[in-house]
């Protein structure tokens, strides 16, 4: 026991000595300028200063959301994992100033003060998430950011802040940037993808370096504190080496997740504005980085401006979209196909049609990966006709799962099994294998074909599903093809957006789509019975909304078994 107390006691006073060093290193800099270097912020994203002027009144809204804003609103009870990340990383201080309101100044004030108080005594699960790396990185990016301002006539602020800072910075120092996953995870605190959040803690990390250090002359290097040039060598080593290895050759984020890609698309371009405004060359791992996934992006947005409903991810703001990918400055159209992250994307005429041809990522890389193996979506101009559910951010962990399933997306089922198998623990287990995947494009238009055997070991069964657009995007033509000796029960789901009205011809095993511009678009399909169902669309913020879809089931017949459906323009 004596030995105990006594290991306690000195791990605690080696901290303190070491966050005391690490003060002292950076105070008479501090004292003599009186607040870090001052770099400028991105732009307000759009909606900003509607959610600021509502924080103004006491409400902070996000994705739906409400929850009351002002003192002690840091573990409200009832709030999403998406709105409790949000109030813990500060983002909202962009908000407030972005209504240029006189009153949020004081407001911005209270709330930091108030948090670097209220700290301490965090309920677990809440100290849990304030202290996740891509939370904590993002709020000390922002307290930087808005440091001048926070600090403006509040020196006790000040003093608070600089002691945090330099407390914030060394937690990222320690980490090393590595995410380290619960073993039992809080219900309601939603796991991040460990890309977004290593990158999210990267440009809090570098912001830390770069504002801590002192200018020779102007226009000059940074070599800041005596320690800062080995910290900074760390930083850029990670630049390095952890840049690379967040996508694929073909530009696509290894979670292939588009909201990701996004995600880390933004972080790049806050690493390179850091250190352009430090006077810094950039480092070619983060200029390769943009050059690479902005094009990616760009692949999956539909004709709304919005991003495909892939892994994890809903439609998002559109202009948000056009914001990060004029700042990442890259020119690159969207590619046709991302082979190495597993998307093909059929564009022709007015129709883009997306398909996932490969297997869910693993759980240490996306923990709430979906089993959308070979789903599709498509649009028709800028309405969105053929879609998958989306993915929820709420509080209930029910939500999230459900959208995880197979059913929950445009593609085929066996005996209503997912395409992937789900670990009672949590995250992706056995996976399909993806085979004869193919592209062919010509006058006349493009197809694309691919096969998986996940149904083989349980049912004997291997799916194939072929693709075909026409040149002049009105004829979009599909085939599913199954193969296995026994009459198992399929069915394909077509999940439809909510806009579109569906009137369904059972007789003619066809149904009639009306599009929310009014164009008339026939689905037709041979090989099993045409239904409508319910489902529910969760690709806007914050929102379930009501939705049909269509499903074509039926019965095997050995060997083979082909079902055909065609989406075509109709004057009908």
């Amino acid at each position: 026991m004596t030995y105990r107390v006594f290991n306690f006691v000195y791990r605690k006073t080696s901290e303190t000595l070491r966050r005391l060093r690490a003060f002292a290193r950076i105070a008479p800099w501090w004292g003599e300028r009186g607040e870090p270097p001052r770099f400028a912020p991105h732009d307000p994203w759009p909606g900003s200063t509607e959610r600021g002027r509502a924080m103004l009144a006491g409400l902070y809204a996000l994705r739906g959301e409400q929850i009351r804003f002002g003192r002690n609103c840091w573990s409200p009870a009832k709030a999403s994992p998406q709105i409790l990340a949000a109030l813990h990383d500060f983002d909202w201080l962009r908000d407030l100033d972005a209504t240029g309101d006189k009153n949020a100044l004081n407001i911005m004030q209270m709330m930091v003060e108030d948090w670097l108080l209220a700290a301490p005594h965090f309920p677990p699960d809440i100290a849990r998430l304030a202290a996740r790396i891509d939370v904590c990185g993002h709020r000390l990016f922002m307290l930087l950011a808005w440091y001048p301002r926070l600090t403006q006539a509040n020196s006790r602020l000040a003093r608070l802040l600089r002691t945090s800072l330099v407390e914030h910075g060394m937690q990222l120092r320690q980490s090393r940037l590595n995410p380290q996953p619960e073993a039992t995870p809080e219900p309601r605190l939603r796991p991040n993808i460990p890309a977004v959040a290593m990158m999210r803690a990267l440009c809090g990390w570098l912001a830390y370096e770069l504002c801590l250090a002192k200018p020779l002359s102007p226009g000059g290097t940074y070599p800041g504190p005596e320690n800062f040039g080995k910290e900074r060598d760390k930083v850029l080593q990670m630049l390095q080496d952890r840049i690379p290895q967040l996508y694929f050759p073909d530009g696509g984020q290894i979670s292939r997740s588009p909201m990701a890609q996004a995600e880390i698309l933004r972080g790049l371009v806050t690493c390179r504005d850091l250190f352009r405004q430090a006077r810094l060359p950039i480092p070619p791992s983060v200029q390769n980085g943009l050059d690479r996934m902005a094009p990616a992006l760009r692949f999956f947005r539909h004709g709304d401006g919005g991003l495909a409903l892939f892994q994890d991810s809903i439609a998002g703001d559109s202009a948000g979209l056009d914001l990060v990918l004029a700042q990442s400055q890259s020119l690159g159209e969207a590619p046709r196909s991302l082979p190495h992250s597993g998307y093909e994307r059929l564009a022709q005429g007015p129709m883009v049609v997306m398909m996932d041809c490969a297997a869910p990522p693993p759980s240490d890389i996306h923990p709430l990966a979906h089993a959308s193996t070979f789903a599709i979506e498509a649009s028709i101009g800028t309405e969105r006709v053929i879609t998958n559910c989306g993915a929820w951010f709420g509080p209930h962990t029910e939500w999230w799962q459900a959208a995880r399933r197979s059913a929950a997306h445009s593609g085929l089922t066996i005996e209503d099994k997912d395409t992937a198998e789900f670990r009672e623990v949590g995250g992706i287990g056995r996976r399909p294998t993806i085979a004869d995947k193919r592209r062919n494009e010509n006058d006349q238009g493009v197809w694309v074909e691919a096969s998986h055997d996940f149904y083989q070991i349980k049912f004997g069964v291997t799916h194939q599903r072929r693709l075909f657009l026409a040149a002049n995007g009105l004829d979009l033509r599909g085939e599913d093809i199954i193969q296995g000796a026994e009459a198992h029960y399929f069915a394909i789901r077509f999940h439809i957006h909510p806009v579109v009205e569906i009137n369904l011809d059972a007789a003619e095993n066809c149904a009639y789509l009306r599009l929310g511009s009014g164009a008339m678009w026939r689905f037709r399909s041979v090989g099993g019975s045409l239904s409508d169902a319910e489902t529910v669309y969760l690709g806007m913020d914050g929102e379930k909304r009501r939705a049909r879809q269509l499903v074509i089931e039926g019965l095997m017949t050995a060997p083979t078994t082909q079902i055909k459906w065609a989406l075509q323009a109709t004057t009908g």
